[in-house]
């Protein structure tokens, strides 16, 4: 016998048949997983409980009703009295697995308030030392030749007091311990404005001083306010007046009024001098000839 199976050996396995022991396999384990899956046992290993703030919802938390949920730790996500970002939200943590508080990338930290710029220091002048109350007479007419005394009162004068005229030193007369006398002249007089009059220690000029007053220096009156130079009759004038009075024929010497008593100094073809005979300032009106219409 053994001689007969050795003289006929079985036929190889064909690659079909092959296929189809390797399909039935597969069906096999599937049917073993799926079996496996629905009629295992009864006791499975159920999931870790979830920890507390992990951020995940449990069942029991939707069903248990509102004691449940009230007993729940909620997560603090930030508190704003305003709409808008929240300053923290909760992340999960990349490593760890656990909710962990953080800062909120979208809202911005306010800006620092401007810094304000230094101002300099403001430095205060100490008081006068001296009182100086008024001066008498307050003003002149600016350009006469004629000196004008003023008087300066006040108190705590020095013995040594002296007056400066624009920042000048002039002469002074001590009158009482009230009052002193000063003289402007021309000179302080020329242009029309004000004269700054302090009273100053001749001694302690620093230390001893007042504040300043002005002395008011009003323009001088002008001749052709009143008056039009219209021609010449030999040596004298023809003067019109611009309050609509007649035309007057005047001499060298005569008078005129006007806004002050100007007196006739000199006539030629192109002008006509006059002095102001209260405040001694000399003016010129020009020859204005008659329009030919």
């Amino acid at each position: 016998m053994a001689t007969a199976a050795a003289a006929n050996p079985k036929p190889p396995m064909s690659s079909d048949r092959k296929k189809q022991i390797a399909l039935g396999s597969l069906l096999v384990v599937l049917l073993v997983v799926v079996g496996w899956n629905y009629f295992g046992p009864a006791s499975k290993t159920p999931p870790p409980a979830p920890k507390p703030n992990d951020g995940r919802v449990r069942n029991s938390d939707l069903q248990g009703g509102a004691s449940q949920a009230a007993a729940a730790p909620a997560v603090a996500a930030g508190s704003r009295e305003t709409f808008g970002p929240l300053e923290v939200l909760p992340t999960l943590g990349l490593f760890t697995g656990e909710l962990a508080a953080s800062r909120n990338v979208f809202d911005y930290p306010k800006p620092p308030p401007p810094r304000p710029e230094p101002r300099p220091p403001t430095v205060t002048e100490p008081p006068p030392t001296i009182n100086i109350g008024s001066i008498s007479p307050g003003g002149a007419i600016a350009g006469s030749s004629r000196p004008v005394q003023v008087a300066v009162t006040g108190r705590y004068f020095p013995t040594d007091a002296v007056v400066m005229v624009n920042g000048n030193r002039v002469a002074t007369q001590r009158q009482s311990e009230t009052s002193l006398r000063i003289t402007l002249t021309g000179r302080d007089l020329a242009s029309p404005g004000a004269v700054r009059i302090k009273v100053v220690s001749a001694s302690q000029p620093d230390r001893l001083w007042s504040r300043e007053l002005p002395f008011t220096l009003q323009p001088s009156p002008e001749p052709n306010e009143s008056f039009i130079y219209t021609g010449r009759i030999g040596n004298q004038a023809v003067i019109g007046f611009k309050d609509g009075k007649r035309p007057k024929v005047v001499s060298v010497g005569d008078s005129l009024n006007g806004a002050v008593l100007w007196k006739i100094v000199a006539i030629n073809d192109r002008q006509v001098e006059m002095l102001d005979t209260r405040n001694d300032i000399r003016k010129a009106i020009s020859l204005t000839p008659k329009s030919h219409s």
